[in-house]
C-alpha cells in the first residue's frame, strides 16, 4: 500500500510540474508529456540500462544548469531581451518535460527519485519565469503531493527537513554573493547604471524629441527604488517650449535651494546635507526616500511640491515648475525628499503664461480649427482641459510601435492620420491642443510609480514606467493641475507583464535594502548609517561585515599617520581664538556652506563649492590657515583675527 501511495505521490508531483510549466510559458503542448508520467502511477517501473541512466544524468546536467543561470539572470538583473528570453525558456522547458516524461516509468529507487525530483523543480521554475503566467493549481497539486511524499514516500521528514534548510542556505548565499560583496556589486551596478542612463534619456535629458521613450516602454531595467508612503508619480523634467518635434525647458531662472543646518526626523537615514527651497509652503509632507540606479547626471526623479533636499551634493536648484535639479555633472545615488501632499496654487507670472501658451508658427491649421471646436461653450479652463484630455485619449490607440513618423508636422499627422502612439503624441497633443484653446499647458516626463510593483515596502520602478504627461493651469481655484491623456486601461495592460512574481519580489525586498545599506556606506555619512540601523536593526550585521575592509584600513591609517603637532599650552582654550572661530563658522555658513562638527577648518575652506566666488573662497581659506597656526603653531592671533573681518567684509559687500 505504501508504494503504492509513493508511485501515485511522485506521479502527481511531476504530472503538476509538466503542467505548470506549460501554463507558465503558455504553450499548451507541453502538457503532453504529463500522460506518461500519470500512467507510471499504475505500474511497476523497468529497471534503466547503465548506458541510458547516464546518459538521462548527463541531460539533465545539460538543461539544469542553463535554467539556473536564466532563472538568476531575470531576478537579479531582467537585461536580456524578452525573444531572447522566451526562446531559452521553451527550449529548457520542452526538454526538462521530457525528462520528466522519460523518468517517470523507470524503476524506483534513489536514482529515480533525485533526478524526477531536479527534472520536476526545473519545469515548475521555468514556469515561474513569467510573473504572470497562471501556475496557481499545479503548484497546489504539486506542494500536496510533496507533503504525501514526506509523509508516505522514502523521502522522510527528517531528510526534507535537510533538504529545505540546504535550499535556504543556497539562496542566502547565492543572493549575498550577487548582490551584498562590494567588490561584484560595483561592477555589474555600475554597468547597469550606464546601460539604464543611456536609454533613459526620454525621462531627464535638457530636451524630450518626440520618439526618443520608444525603446524604453517595455523594458525591465530598474532605474530607481522608492520607499514612500503610496504609489506617486516621480517627475524628472517639465518643459514649456515646444518646436514641433522637440521640447525645450523653459527661460525662466532656478533658485538656489537654502542649506539647512538639521535634517528632517523621516529623512535621518539619507546621507548628505539638507536643502529646502526659497519659502516653503506650509500643508502636510510626506517622505520620500530614493536609491538610484539609471537616472542620468543632474537628474532628480520627485513628486510635485518638494520642499526639502536631503542628498551629498554641494547645492542644488529649483525652477518655476518645482523640479529640484543637483548639479549638473553630479549622478547621485541616494537622496531623499519631503514634498506638500498637496502644493498651492500659486499664480504664474507673466513669463511663464507665455511660455506655456506660445503655440509653433507653423502648426497645422487642423489643429487650431479642432481646438476652437472642442473650446465651444466652455469659458472654463478647468473643463476645458478635462474635455480635451478626454477627447484626445479616445482619439487614438495607444501602442508601443505606431511605425515611422513621415512629416514635419508629427502632432497633427498623430491625431488625424496615424491615430496610434505612445504616451509621448498622446501628451504634446493636448499641450497644443490646450495652447490653442487659450489654457496654459506644460509636458512632463518622469515615471508612473504603479502599486502592483510595490517589493515589501518599496516600490521598484523600471525603465517600462518612463512616462509622459502634462499639467495645466486651470484657474486660482485649481491651480496646475495633472492630465494623463494616455489611454490608461491600454497601457496598464503592456506594463502588467513586467510585473514580478511573488517569489522575485521577495528577492527585490532584499536586494533593495541592501542596495540602500551599500549607498550609506559609500557616502560615508556615519549619522545617516546611524538612523538607518535604527529604522532597520536586521541590517546591523551585514553592515558590520561591510565595514569591516572600511574600519581596518582607516585603523592602518591612523597609524601611519604622523601626530598633529602640539598645541601651545593655553592657546586653544584662549577665549579670543574661540571667539574668532565662531566668527568664521558664522561667516561660512553665511555662504551657504556651514562646516560640519566633525571637519576641520582648513580642511572645510578646501572644500568649499568651485560654485562660490574666488575671492571669497580665498579669503575663507586664508582665515582658516591663519586661525589654524594659531592654535597648534604658537602664531599670533592678530593675523587670524584680521582675517576674519576681510572674510566678513567681502561677504557683507557680497549681500550688498
Amino acid at each position: 500500500m505504501r508504494r503504492t501511495l509513493e508511485r501515485i505521490a511522485w506521479a502527481a508531483f511531476a504530472a503538476a510540474a509538466v503542467f505548470a510549466c506549460a501554463r507558465g510559458l503558455r504553450a499548451p503542448w507541453l502538457a503532453g508529456f504529463a500522460l506518461p508520467v500519470l500512467a507510471s502511477a499504475f505500474f511497476r517501473g523497468v529497471e534503466p540500462p547503465p548506458r541510458l541512466a547516464r546518459g538521462l544524468t548527463a541531460l539533465l546536467v545539460v538543461v539544469a544548469v542553463p535554467t539556473l543561470l536564466l532563472g538568476w539572470v531575470l531576478m537579479a538583473y531582467p537585461v536580456l531581451p524578452p525573444g531572447l528570453v522566451r526562446t531559452v525558456s521553451l527550449a529548457c522547458g520542452a526538454a526538462l518535460c521530457a525528462l520528466c516524461a522519460a523518468l517517470a516509468p523507470l524503476a524506483e529507487g534513489r536514482w529515480r527519485q533525485g533526478r524526477l525530483a531536479a527534472a520536476a523543480l526545473g519545469a515548475i521554475a521555468v514556469g515561474a519565469f513569467d510573473p504572470t503566467g497562471p501556475i496557481a493549481v499545479p503548484l497546489r497539486v504539486a506542494a500536496t503531493a510533496a507533503v504525501m511524499l514526506l509523509a508516505v514516500g522514502r523521502l522522510t521528514a527528517r531528510r526534507g527537513l535537510r533538504l529545505t534548510f540546504a535550499l535556504a542556505v543556497a539562496v542566502v548565499v547565492a543572493e549575498t554573493t550577487m548582490r551584498v560583496l562590494p567588490p561584484a556589486q560595483d561592477q555589474v551596478e555600475a554597468a547597469l547604471a550606464g546601460l539604464a542612463a543611456g536609454a533613459s534619456s526620454g525621462a531627464s535629458s535638457g530636451h524630450a524629441r518626440l520618439g526618443e521613450m520608444e525603446s524604453l516602454q517595455l523594458s525591465r531595467e530598474i532605474v530607481l527604488r522608492a520607499w514612500m508612503p503610496t504609489a506617486r508619480r516621480l517627475r524628472t523634467r517639465v518643459y514649456s517650449r515646444f518646436d514641433g518635434q522637440t521640447w525645450h525647458p523653459g527661460t525662466v531662472g532656478a533658485q538656489s535651494l537654502v542649506a539647512e543646518t538639521a535634517a528632517a526626523a523621516d529623512l535621518a537615514s539619507v546621507p548628505g546635507r539638507t536643502w529646502s527651497v526659497p519659502s516653503p509652503p506650509p500643508g502636510p509632507r510626506i517622505a520620500v526616500r530614493v536609491v538610484a540606479a539609471g537616472l542620468a547626471a543632474g537628474t532628480l526623479a520627485a513628486p510635485r511640491g518638494v520642499v526639502l533636499l536631503r542628498a551629498p551634493v554641494d547645492g542644488a536648484t529649483v525652477d518655476d515648475a518645482g523640479v529640484v535639479l543637483p548639479p549638473p555633472r553630479d549622478r547621485v545615488e541616494a537622496y531623499g525628499v519631503a514634498a506638500v501632499v498637496e502644493p498651492p496654487a500659486r499664480e504664474p507670472d507673466a513669463a511663464t503664461v507665455a511660455a506655456t501658451l506660445a503655440v509653433p508658427a507653423d502648426i497645422d491649421p487642423r489643429l487650431r480649427a479642432l481646438a476652437d471646436e472642442l473650446a465651444a461653450g466652455l469659458p472654463d479652463a478647468y473643463a476645458r482641459a478635462h474635455r480635451v484630455s478626454a477627447w484626445v485619449s479616445t482619439r487614438a490607440r495607444y501602442t508601443t510601435d505606431p511605425g515611422t513618423f513621415r512629416s514635419r508636422q508629427p502632432v497633427a499627422e498623430f491625431l488625424f492620420e496615424k491615430r496610434a502612439g505612445y504616451c509621448e503624441y498622446f501628451a504634446s497633443a493636448t499641450a497644443l491642443l490646450l495652447r490653442l484653446t487659450g489654457v496654459p499647458a506644460r509636458y512632463v516626463t518622469g515615471y508612473v510609480v504603479q502599486e502592483w510593483s510595490r517589493s515589501g515596502d518599496h516600490y521598484v520602478v523600471r525603465a517600462a514606467d518612463t512616462h509622459a504627461w502634462i499639467e495645466a493651469w486651470a484657474g486660482p481655484e485649481h491651480g496646475w493641475i495633472e492630465l494623463d491623456p494616455t489611454p490608461a486601461a491600454e497601457y496598464d495592460a503592456l506594463r502588467r507583464a513586467t510585473a514580478s512574481s511573488a517569489l522575485a519580489q521577495l528577492f527585490e525586498r532584499l536586494r533593495g535594502e541592501a542596495a540602500r545599506a551599500l549607498a550609506v556606506l559609500r557616502a560615508g555619512d556615519l549619522g545617516a548609517a546611524r538612523a538607518l540601523l535604527v529604522e532597520r536593526p536586521l541590517l546591523a550585521a551585514p553592515l558590520l561585515l561591510l565595514c569591516v575592509p572600511a574600519l581596518r584600513r582607516a585603523w592602518r591609517r591612523r597609524r601611519r599617520a604622523p601626530a598633529p603637532p602640539p598645541a601651545t599650552p593655553g592657546i586653544a582654550a584662549a577665549p579670543e581664538l574661540q571667539a574668532v572661530r565662531v566668527r568664521l563658522d558664522a561667516a561660512l555658513a553665511g555662504l551657504g556652506a556651514p562646516r560640519p562638527p566633525s571637519r576641520g577648518l582648513v580642511e572645510h575652506a578646501e572644500a568649499l563649492p568651485v560654485a562660490l566666488d574666488a575671492d571669497l573662497r580665498g579669503a575663507a581659506l586664508r582665515a582658516a590657515e591663519a586661525l589654524s597656526a594659531a592654535r597648534f603653531g604658537g602664531a599670533p592671533l592678530e593675523p587670524a583675527s584680521v582675517a576674519a573681518a576681510a572674510l566678513e567684509q567681502a561677504l557683507h559687500a557680497r549681500r550688498g
